[in-house]
């Protein structure tokens, strides 16, 4: 079914009350859909937790929805208690604490993080300032965050002309025209800015 699709059958869904409202509201806030998940599921923690509104999380009746709430909310010792206190934690779970977590926390959120999450592992890793060890998760391919990823692990181990390379490639697969001269100057919003001041000129 086509993602536009779908869409809209979950922001209609979402209106009609039925006993399958919050699992509409569930799978809309995994998509980022912020209305028709609050209008089918504005209770449920899962909801809150997805769509980062870690406030409401962390006052929410659910003990996993307040510790990752807590998390989210850049209080790390609370929110390690409350895990203290729970007996077993869904790996679903443990990504969402570990999401959470990562903002303020990328050593924490680095060991909750199952070994296959390589590009969840990897941001951690280059927050924490260690590009190579981020890189050797990166193979070759991959989609967008992996690629950005990749031009990141690039970049902080000095290898400018490689980390344009990696970003050039990013807007040519999506069909467009490669924004940054392949040069080894730093990167920097500014590098975008004068490759299209030039293609303006021209």
């Amino acid at each position: 079914m086509p993602r536009v699709l779908s869409d809209r059958l979950l922001m209609a869904a979402a209106a009609v009350p039925s006993p399958w409202r919050r699992a509409v509201g569930r799978m809309s806030a995994r998509r980022g859909m912020g209305v028709p998940a609050l209008r089918a599921a504005r209770d449920d923690w899962q909801v809150l937790v997805d769509l980062g509104l870690y406030d409401s999380a962390a006052a929410h009746e659910d003990p996993v929805g307040r510790m990752i709430g807590l998390a989210g909310l850049g209080r790390i010792g609370e929110a390690r208690e409350r895990m203290a206190g729970i007996a077993d934690l869904s790996a679903a779970d443990r990504f969402r604490l570990a999401r959470a977590a990562a903002p303020t926390a990328p050593d924490w959120s680095l060991e909750l993080l199952p070994p296959g999450a390589a590009e969840a592992r990897a941001a951690c890793l280059l927050a924490l300032d260690r590009p190579a060890e981020a890189e050797a998760l990166l193979d070759e391919g991959g989609g967008r965050e992996r690629r950005l990823l990749r031009a990141a692990a690039h970049s902080a181990q000095g290898r400018h002309r490689q980390a344009r390379r990696a970003i050039n490639g990013l807007f040519e697969s999506d069909g467009l025209e490669a924004p940054l001269a392949v040069d080894d100057a730093r990167l920097s919003l500014d590098a975008f800015q004068v490759r299209s001041e030039r293609s303006v000129a021209g």
